[in-house]
């Protein structure tokens, strides 16, 4: 008996040794969430995650924010299947200058003041245009629309473009 023990033991060992391997090494693992701006990653891993507030990526080896996460639930990981999680970030506004993760190329968001559009190019918020009037995202469904007021006149339409 104390043989199966001692067996089970070394094995439970070994186990968990090889995670904390697979871990550093391929970056197997999850960050521990909330990270904070500024603090160093390992873009081995999971490249997106959350700060308080903020969507955040690892580039160059540190945390950088692309995206203030204002609305209700803020910034939360969500399951996406065969095990692998996405990060969602309610109420996403982009900050000009900021980075942004490769599969947003080409997304446009309302900037964090909610006066202009950017979009994402070459892993970069860019301003697309300003929208005197303000900018918000509007839900119908599944679907998001970015609503620009282009100006302050009265009556101005506003630029809708549909983004998800």
């Amino acid at each position: 008996m104390r043989r199966n023990a001692s067996t089970l033991l070394r094995a439970s060992i070994c186990l968990a040794l090889l995670g904390l391997v697979l871990c550093v090494t391929i970056g197997a693992c999850d960050p521990k969430e909330p990270v904070a701006v500024g603090a160093s990653c390992s873009s081995l891993g999971k490249t997106e995650a959350c700060a308080v507030g903020k969507a955040v990526l690892c580039s160059g080896g540190t945390w950088h924010e692309w995206a203030s996460c204002r609305g209700p639930t803020g910034c939360t990981r969500y399951n996406v299947g065969h095990g692998s999680t996405a990060i969602n970030c309610d109420g996403a506004q982009a900050r000009a200058g900021g980075i942004c993760p490769p599969r947003f190329h080409g997304m446009v968001r309302c900037s964090e003041d909610g006066l202009a559009r950017l979009v994402c190019q070459a892993g970069a918020w860019k301003l697309q245009g300003a929208c005197a009037g303000g900018c918000s995202e509007k839900r119908s469904g599944k679907e998001i629309y970015l609503s620009c007021i282009v100006s302050t006149s009265p009556g101005a339409p506003p630029v809708e473009l549909k983004i998800q």
